[in-house]
Parts: C-alpha cells; structure tokens; sequence
C-alpha cells in the first residue's frame, strides 16, 4: 500500500462531475480530502491524499488525467526560508507529522522533511520570523 498526497486542479468541464467518488469506486482507492475549492461549471482546486496499491494508484492517476484533471503534487506547498528560520523549535510543537522534527541535539537545528508534510498550515501559524511559508491553492504565497 501506498499513500501519496497530490494536488488536483479542475477544469470547469470536470468539476461538476463526481470524478473523485468513480476514482474510489473504479480503482479501488481511498481517499482523504485535505483542502477543496471547487464549484460547478468553475475552476476547483483539491488537495487528497490517496491510499492504495501502487497499480490502483498509477491507473486513478491516469483516469483523473483522461478526464481534464491537472495533477501536481503539494511537496512544495509548504517549505521553509531558511534565512529567516533561527530554529526556535516553535514549530516542533504543532507538527502533527514530525515533518519539521530536531535532527541533531548537539546544533538543535530543525529540519523540515517535505515528504513527510501534510499541509496542514500549523507551522506556518506559530513560526515568529514568517520562516514557514505557504503557497495558496493558486500558486502565490499566502
């Protein structure tokens, strides 16, 4: 089993169709709603993360691009600006995913494993220099 985290972006065509639950259905995929801005017959933006086999993830992936879904993938939806990060450990406290965790105790630097990120927007919310960032569902910083 694999879970992996991605982006999708809808065209107005697709999002009005129930194109998530026929992934559930047809590919045999669990999915887990992280963020959603979709409207009918508008551009809609969803965050999911996807449980499954990697077979029924490879082939979901591929029906969600046969129907006008853009797919891209939220590792670089949060990151951090390490020349504003002083490693206070703030962070450490709300990672829900010991995605920012303290490698080291001799230096105490922290460091953020993107892989492990959820985006959940919590470092973000605590970080006192702004060194936690994160990219909107349009691309621009928030």
């Amino acid at each position: 089993m694999i879970a992996k985290k991605v982006l999708l972006k809808f065209s107005k065509k697709a999002a009005g169709r129930p194109i998530i639950c026929e992934l559930s259905r047809k590919y045999d995929l669990t999915f887990n709603v992280m963020e959603a801005k979709i409207s009918p017959k508008k551009e809609g933006l969803m965050i999911l993360e996807l449980i499954g086999t990697e077979n029924a993830y490879n082939s979901g992936i591929e029906y969600l691009k046969e129907n006008g879904v853009e797919i891209s993938s939220i590792e670089d939806r949060v990151f951090r600006d390490d020349d504003l990060c002083y490693h206070c450990g703030y962070c450490l406290s709300v990672c829900p995913t010991d995605a920012l965790i303290i490698d080291d105790r001799q230096t105490m630097k922290v460091s953020f494993y993107k892989d492990k990120c959820i985006a959940c927007e919590l470092c973000v919310k605590v970080c006192p220099t702004k060194a936690m960032k994160i990219r909107g569902l349009d691309g621009d910083l928030i």
